[in-house]
């Protein structure tokens, strides 16, 4: 391949790059231009479904044995770490990890349920 031709090629590669980041610049810009627009606003029934889910898990840690539901507690409403929480009610940083993976999977089991009955 000889000089011009090389210079040929890489400058139309160049040019091909640019084209393309544009392209995608405008496409990127028209979306958030139409979603600022229109903007979402969830349904009444979105809501009630979303009020629900939150009574039913808030139902679901209420009747969790006390050290998980308090773990659980401190892990999702006060962000609370691992290492913090153990250091609060005196255990082990792995006994809370078993506490709040043993939670959040009857929680998910419960999710489930619910919304497999949604169909």
């Amino acid at each position: 391949m000889d000089q011009s031709s090389f210079n040929s090629y890489l400058h139309t590669i160049a040019r091909n790059a640019a084209i393309n980041f544009l392209k995608h610049k405008y496409v990127c810009d028209a979306y958030l231009n139409n979603n600022q627009e229109t903007g979402y606003s969830s349904t009444s029934e979105e809501d009630l479904i979303a009020k629900e889910l939150e009574m039913l898990i808030d139902e679901l840690v209420g009747g969790m044995p006390e050290q998980r539901r308090m773990i659980y507690t401190l892990s999702r409403n006060e962000g609370l770490s691992n290492a913090e929480i153990a250091e609060r009610l005196n255990t082990t940083k792995r006994n809370v990890e078993s506490q709040l993976s043993l939670a959040l999977k009857e929680i998910r089991k419960v999710i489930s349920c619910f919304l497999v009955s949604l169909l």
